[in-house]
């Protein structure tokens, strides 16, 4: 059986598909979830392909039946869930950019640093904290500056580099 150019492209593209969706249902729903966005996503581009490859034969009316109702169902829920997500992900990174500044401001916290986190091996968005701080007190005061921020998960690297003081 020899391929034409058409549906070796069509094949690539599939392939492309495949991966592409299994890279973002990684990303959008860590490793269990990518199983069944990438699922979806792949069967409407095989459907698809199906759907090209036999446009003027008499399998048309069959596949289409499966075909149709398949792709307006599949493509826009993938761009809502896509949307949603960014637009949080977009309010997340905000917040931590704000508290980042807030913290470039203070003095006391020149050294310390707030990002954002979403790995999708960890349950969650975190705010990483890292740095150095002067004080035990300013720890005290860096933890309520965090804590009052948003609601975040924090992982703490925060240094305390306190002078004792030799009394003479």
């Amino acid at each position: 059986m020899r391929l034409t150019m058409k549906q070796l492209f069509i094949g690539i593209a599939s392939i492309a598909g495949l991966m592409a969706a299994l890279m973002r249902g990684y990303q959008l729903f860590g490793s269990r979830g990518m199983w069944l966005f990438s699922v979806f996503a792949v069967a409407a581009l095989i459907l698809a392909f199906f759907l090209i490859r036999r446009w003027n034969k008499a399998r048309f009316v069959g596949i289409s039946i499966v075909c149709l109702p398949l792709i307006p169902i599949t493509f826009p829920k993938m761009v809502m869930t896509d949307f949603d997500h960014m637009s949080y992900v977009g309010n997340k990174e905000r917040s931590a950019a704000t508290l980042n500044r807030i913290l470039a401001a203070d003095s006391r916290f020149y050294n310390v640093s707030a990002s954002y986190e979403a790995p999708a091996n960890r349950k969650g968005q975190w705010l990483v904290v890292t740095g150095i701080v002067a004080s035990t007190r300013d720890l005290e005061s860096l933890r309520e500056i965090v804590d009052r921020a948003d609601d975040w998960r924090v992982e703490w690297s925060v240094l305390v580099s306190e002078e004792s003081k030799v009394k003479s």
